[in-house]
């Protein structure tokens, strides 16, 4: 890829992530097809994989923001501030998801084939797409449901969370799994890192794929931990983040 088509697929992600919606995945698919015109079958792939790395850039400039505005007075508090940062990540991951689906079961084995070098260069763009991946599981056409259930087959994910290091990337990876109907690891390894005492015992009482308040648990989790580049979670809580 030169450079002109590299600031171009920037500026399709620029404007996509934009203008796109987090609640509307039909208008989000038709957004895609008609920011890439003719050449969305080219540029589909493109985008799928340059997407984590806009997404980790975009959350940067977030924090960075909110440091400044943080300065000033801008906020009341700090949780304030990460609320804000949750928000904003939940929706490029929702978005995200959406491209995925545009891309149908192509784009799940894309995102499958570029996850060892994004484990060797940067984890947090495989917690997004895992992350992603759990949203386009419970709501995936037929064929990209078949593409995710042989990824899965193929130890695809579980390998990946056995060679990650980050601890919210394992997360991701195992929550990505129990989506899928594979309880562990998650269960036993992901859960008593989310939450202690009375709070563990309320997460381990929504431990089913589907639930809408174990998926809001984690995404503010680990969300808030990748934005944050590892400042989220308390040293105790024993988290592990590679530097980078």
């Amino acid at each position: 890829m030169n450079e002109p088509e590299f600031h171009e697929l920037l500026e399709l992600l620029d404007r996509y992530f934009t203008e796109a919606e987090p609640d509307d995945p039909a208008g989000n698919i038709r957004l895609i097809k008609r920011l890439t015109g003719m050449q969305f079958p080219d540029q589909i792939g493109k985008l799928l994989l340059f997407a984590p790395s806009f997404m980790l850039q975009a959350l940067r400039e977030m924090v960075g923001e909110q440091t400044r505005r943080m300065l000033f007075g801008g906020y009341r508090s700090e949780s304030e501030m990460d609320r804000q940062l949750q928000a904003f990540a939940l929706a490029l991951v929702m978005t995200y998801a959406h491209l995925i689906q545009a891309a149908g079961s192509g784009g799940v084995m894309a995102l499958v084939t570029a996850l060892p070098l994004w484990l060797r260069q940067q984890e947090d763009e495989t917690a997004l797409s895992a992350l992603a991946l759990s949203f386009v599981a419970r709501n995936a056409d037929p064929l990209t449901r078949v593409a995710l259930k042989s990824a899965v087959q193929a130890s695809a994910f579980r390998d990946a969370y056995e060679q990650a290091y980050n601890t919210a990337t394992r997360i991701a990876l195992a929550y990505l799994l129990f989506e899928q109907g594979q309880r562990e690891p998650f269960q036993s390894a992901a859960g008593p890192l989310l939450a202690r005492g009375e709070e563990r015992r309320q997460l381990e009482r929504q431990l089913q794929p589907g639930n809408v308040h174990l998926r809001g648990w984690v995404l503010a989790m680990l969300l808030l931990e990748i934005a944050s580049q590892g400042g989220s979670v308390r040293p105790e809580a024993g988290w592990r983040r590679r530097r980078q």
